[in-house]
């Protein structure tokens, strides 16, 4: 290690009892009218089956871990019910949450820490090498494989991004293909001289 300090290579996240402070009086009234319609009985709770329904009615997508999630953390004594005020809060967490793509901005710039627009594998493969916790070697050079360069070697955000988006099978699966193309490639060449 060169003993300089790297940031994470994602976004971090608003905490939610900051994020219910940057909420407009309109989005908590639109929570509030939601909240309502779920509280059958007037109480000010809803149960934790009715919240993906909420949320959906929101314009939210929670996939069921998530909604899991959220629960937990909000539920705080398990009772299967949420009040209106843990409900905003987690709501504001959930917006304010960095999306993926955020995160692959973040990231990029890290990597491009002059500012130039684009990157190298180099500049890739400098950092990675000293986070293997991030990517191991073999994700790194599958990784390097796939993505996108220009014909000076340069990797612009956009190309980076969806290589970034890749899964690890599709990543795999892109790499083996590009190689085997590569090495016809090689073959025809020796061929030719």
């Amino acid at each position: 290690m060169d003993g300089q300090e790297y940031p994470p290579i994602v976004a971090s996240t608003i905490a939610p009892e900051e994020a219910v402070k940057l909420l407009t009086p309109q989005q908590i009234d639109e929570f509030r009218q939601g909240f309502r319609i779920f509280d059958k009985d007037g109480d000010g709770t809803i149960s934790t089956l009715e919240l993906g329904t909420v949320m959906k009615s929101l314009g939210q997508e929670p996939t069921e871990e998530e909604l899991l999630e959220m629960i937990n953390e909000v539920d705080k004594d398990g009772n299967g019910e949420i009040d209106f005020d843990e409900f905003v809060e987690m709501m504001a967490g959930k917006m304010y949450a960095p999306t993926v793509d955020d995160e692959i901005q973040e990231a990029f710039k890290i990597f491009d820490r002059q500012n130039k627009g684009y990157i190298t594998k180099n500049d890739i493969r400098n950092l990675m090498e000293r986070m293997p916790d991030i990517m191991n070697p073999t994700e790194l050079e599958m990784f390097l494989t796939v993505v996108e360069t220009d014909r000076k070697g340069k990797i612009t955000f956009e190309a980076f991004s969806v290589a970034m988006k890749y899964s690890l099978e599709d990543l795999k699966e892109k790499a083996d293909r590009k190689m085997t193309k590569q090495n016809k490639k090689s073959s025809r060449l020796k061929n030719f001289f």
